[in-house]
């Protein structure tokens, strides 16, 4: 290569024409321009004493640097990021840099046939790029390439390959079974509320009672109604059961619930269906598109972490798709354009809690006894809906009302919810004697949102259940925004209208808000009307009435010392003008231990001396409890004390646990941590336990006891979760989980028994060698496969620069060892494959002198 280019360059300085040179010591030649080690070209340059001038439109075109020629000759690059402008104009013999000019000299700068040839050195001056020059490899190489626009793409796709690829799920390696018997679990609920004035006779109480029978969630509930002087009760009893795989009936429930459909309702009865217990959280994927120009990279982040990463095609257009789930669905972007520059902007998808996934059918059926206020003896419901596509879905059903003074009542119902556009999205439903309503939402970003929704009601309906009675139609507008873009926060701003028509009047209600918070203080204004009109007195003049209202939140402070530096604030003030008050209210909060809170605080109205209060919360680890102590406005200083927490039985260690509750229709896991010594999976009394082992189980970590036990409660039920170690918590470098992670599905009102055993692993290490007339050679860089023959895991190993390989924390057993026949392949031969054991021990075994020759 350097023969030809250093040829290529005499011919070029035999064939040049006389007098083109603008300095007799300048001269031409072939050099090979690399970025790094990342890009490189084969161009023409000039030589200048130790100095080179380099053709500057082609090293801004291996740089990836925006760049253009003018019609004077001159070359104008923009550096990214930061929009750095850089103009070579060889009319005026001058750089410029941002407005900064440089003058250059006859050796610094040359215009041949065209083409303008900038020094080096005066490249690496203005952009800071550290320049290398090979004269005898006829090399020139930029060896700091780190800020070009070529390297930080480079450096983006792999990050965002690597990224990608580890996903952030882990698989399940080993799969709990511990059936319930037919009977099992024991969660007991309870609360109790007792005041001072006017005494215990007013207090509350609630006790719960959870079985998890026939792998179901067995209720029953027991709460008084009003008084304790009146003996009212009211008691609650019903049975769940669910199967998540089963297509046609999902879930069952007798006796005390809800009843399906939209509208629920508590009914004692009976409810079935379809419909998932709990929802999926992803529903599928959906693209967010749009386009930027030729050229471009895109990112797309959610939460903070990439989900994808794409290219636009011929036209500029870009479409990635983003998994979605229920509710607001923000992504941000970040754009990456073929010269470096930079774009960041966001998009939002919503969706509504009644879309399912494409083509699924989904059913509720449920009848029963109302447990309502309203006057009703039965009820009734059938839903059906039906995912049209990942964007539509459409619903109908029949709600139905026995009543026994009055006439019956029967809604039938029809509807349809969905995205017209990734912005905006739509909800329309009709209920027969009920209501009609839409509702229209426009969230292009989570700056910006606007909401539309219209509603009429059923008039002349005797005691309506599902509307509010006396109520006609109703308006809402709804928006906010964000003024300085999603990724500032800390303003943005909101209003609102509703107009309401009833029988007897027609008001609307308006407010315009704000929220700013640019540190640790958060201000939010308000500003609110009330306009309303009788409907009786058309002539009647409308009642306007207007309230200025401003709330403040303080977030703690460190830098106002040890006591203040913890006190939270918040307070409000409302006014009838601006410079009329009628209320305030203010609160101090303070955390006093890690479970004990105090707040106090004070409240005023107009005509009237200020309220006190003092509050204590105290969160304990296994009961709630919180303390009210009061002087109102008017009357004498009363307490009120609420104590809330449960009960919960573990039937394999023959314990009580206390949680701070409710945990009824919870689930939890309890077991110990332990070195599995002949890798039997369970534990052998003679197996010593791991204290002090990390031990994560769903999103809760906690560390294991002395006796190598834990116990995680608060899981919810009927769900897939994993349950996992920390490695790096365990005593020796050597041990290993049997496991990486263990599934399991949570029953409701009960722990699990999960006993996690961790293996004592050994060393390994031999090498990797290649048969030739010269004897064995070593191998380097090559990959050794091994393969556990009990479990057919597999662990790689890559050998060192001098063929030899080695590994810790190696499972116990039989094992064989090759090497990649990826690699084998490129020497055409064959390779030996290798079965050795490593047993088991305390402290670790190890075995040496592995030897897979490459024949």
């Amino acid at each position: 290569m350097r023969a030809w280019l250093l040829v290529l360059a005499l011919l070029l300085a035999a064939t040049r024409p006389a007098g083109a040179l603008q300095d007799p010591q300048i001269e031409p030649l072939l050099v090979e321009l690399k970025i790094g080690r990342l890009a490189s070209k084969t161009v023409p340059a000039q030589r200048a004493g130790n100095d080179v001038l380099i053709p500057m439109l082609q090293f801004l075109e291996l740089a990836e640097v925006g760049r253009k020629q003018g019609a004077d000759g001159s070359v104008t690059a923009v550096f990214q990021p930061g929009n750095v402008t850089l103009t070579v104009d060889p009319q005026r013999r001058r750089l410029v840099v941002d407005g900064r000019q440089r003058p250059l000299s006859p050796r610094e700068f040359l215009v041949q046939d065209g083409e303008l040839f900038v020094s080096t050195a005066v490249l690496g001056s203005v952009l800071t790029l550290e320049w290398e020059v090979s004269w005898p490899d006829l090399e020139v190489s930029v060896i700091n390439p780190d800020d070009l626009p070529i390297a930080r793409r480079l450096r983006r796709e792999s990050l965002a390959g690597a990224r990608l690829a580890t996903g952030p799920g882990t698989q399940a390696e080993g799969q709990l079974r511990d059936p319930p018997s037919a009977v099992d679990g024991l969660v007991a609920d309870y609360s109790l509320l007792v005041p001072t004035n006017p005494g215990p006779k007013a207090g509350a109480y609630n006790l719960g009672l959870g079985l998890n029978v026939l792998r179901g969630s067995f209720e029953a509930r027991i709460q008084n109604q009003g008084s304790l002087e009146t003996g009212q009760v009211r008691l609650d009893v019903g049975w769940t059961g669910v199967w998540r795989d089963n297509r046609w009936l999902s879930q069952l429930r007798l006796g005390d619930g809800y009843a399906s459909g939209p509208r629920t309702r508590a009914i004692r009865g009976i409810a079935l269906g379809n419909v998932p217990f709990r929802r999926p959280s992803i529903l599928g994927e959906l693209p967010f598109g749009g386009s930027l120009g030729p050229g471009w990279q895109v990112e797309a982040y959610r939460g903070g972490r990439l989900i994808s990463f794409d290219s636009v095609n011929a036209l500029g257009q870009f479409s990635i798709d983003v998994p979605i789930q229920y509710g607001e669905n923000p992504v941000d972007f970040i754009a990456y354009g073929p010269f470096g520059e930079v774009k960041q902007f966001s998009r939002t998808y919503r969706v509504a809690l009644d879309v399912i996934q494409a083509r699924r059918f989904e059913y509720g059926v449920s009848a029963g006894a109302c447990r309502l206020a309203a006057p009703c003896t039965a009820t009734a419901n059938v839903d059906l809906r039906y995912g049209l596509s990942r964007r539509w879905t459409i619903q109908a059903g029949m709600d139905q009302f026995w009543r026994d003074s009055l006439p019956n009542l029967s809604h039938p119902y029809a509807g349809i919810v969905g995205n017209l556009t990734n912005a905006l999205s739509f909800e329309a439903e009709a209920v027969k004697d009920a209501v009609v309503r839409g509702l229209l939402r426009v969230e292009p970003s989570v700056a910006f949102q606007f909401l539309a929704e219209a509603t009429r009601f059923a008039r002349n309906v005797d005691q309506p259940i599902l509307t509010p009675a006396g109520r006609e139609q109703q308006f809402t507008l709804f928006a906010r925004l964000q003024p300085l873009g999603a990724s500032q926060s800390w303003l943005y701003f909101d209003g609102g209208v509703d107009w309401v028509e009833n029988l007897e009047e027609r008001a609307t209600t308006a407010r315009l808000g704000a929220s700013i918070q640019p540190g640790q203080l958060r201000l939010i204004p308000s500003v609110r009307w009330r306009t309303t009109q009788p409907k009786s007195l058309p002539d009647a003049p409308k009642t306007t009435k207007t309230t200025w209202g401003m709330n403040a939140i303080l977030l703690p402070l460190p830098q106002l010392g040890r006591f203040l530096g913890k006190v939270t604030a918040r307070g409000n003030i409302d006014f009838d003008t601006p410079a009329d008050p009628f209320s305030a209210s203010g609160y101090f909060s303070r955390p006093v231990s890690r479970y004990l809170r105090v707040e106090l605080g004070a409240s005023w109205l107009r005509n009237e001396r200020a309220s006190l209060s003092l509050f204590f919360t105290a969160d304990l680890p296994g009961v709630r409890a919180y303390t009210t102590i009061e002087r109102p406005a008017t009357g004498d200083v009363r307490a009120t004390q609420f104590v809330q927490g449960s009960l919960l039985y573990d039937r394999a260690y023959q314990t009580v646990a206390a949680n701070a509750g409710p945990s009824i229709n919870q689930a939890g896991v309890s077991g110990r941590a332990f070195l599995d010594l002949n890798d039997n999976g369970s534990y052998d009394r003679n197996e010593y336990v791991l204290p002090d082992v990390g031990v994560t189980v769903g999103i809760f970590s906690q560390r294991t006891n002395r006796r190598g036990e834990f116990r995680v409660w608060q899981l919810p039920a009927y769900e897939s979760m994993l349950a996992s170690i920390d490695t790096t918590t365990l005593a020796s470098p050597l041990w290993l989980p049997s496991y990486g992670a263990i599934g399991f599905e949570t029953q409701p009102n009960r722990y699990m028994t999960l006993n996690i055993p961790v293996l004592a692993g050994g060393v390994i290490d031999g090498s990797v060698v290649r048969s030739s007339p010269e004897g064995d050679l070593p191998v380097p860089g090559v990959t050794v496969i091994l393969r556990h023959l009990k479990t057919g895991r597999v662990r790689t190993l890559t050998t060192f620069s001098d063929g030899t390989f080695y590994a810790l924390s190696i499972r116990p057993g039989e094992w064989e060892a090759q090497v990649d026949p990826r690699a084998v392949e490129r020497f055409g031969r064959t390779a030996d494959r290798m079965r050795f054991t490593l047993k088991s021990s305390l402290q670790g075994e190890s075995v040496s002198g592995i030897v897979l020759r490459i024949r």
